[in-house]
């Protein structure tokens, strides 16, 4: 994995958070929690079985913000891609 790539999309992720508007506590906190799932699987990334769900959570946040926040599911998307080019 490219620790550059990831962590670039890390930063721009985190940036899209914070920027959000409109979005309920819970949201946010699911979207918080994605981040340090993604900066943890960075750190250790052989643990599949916590890879696919990170992944499963992605594509459910995806599915939730692609209506209301276009740019946010597009930094998710382009972390998905990159997860699964890298095998996780």
């Amino acid at each position: 994995m490219s620790p550059d790539a990831l962590n670039k999309l890390l930063a721009e992720l985190k940036s899209q958070i914070a920027s959000l508007e409109g979005v309920d506590n819970q949201k946010r906190a699911r979207l918080d929690g994605l981040v340090e799932a993604l900066e943890k699987s960075a750190r250790n990334p052989a643990d599949s079985e916590e890879s696919g769900k990170l992944r499963d959570s992605l594509n459910e946040s995806i599915v939730v913000l692609e209506g209301t926040h276009p740019r946010l599911t597009q930094v998710l998307n382009r972390i998905v891609e990159l997860l699964l080019d890298i095998g996780l």
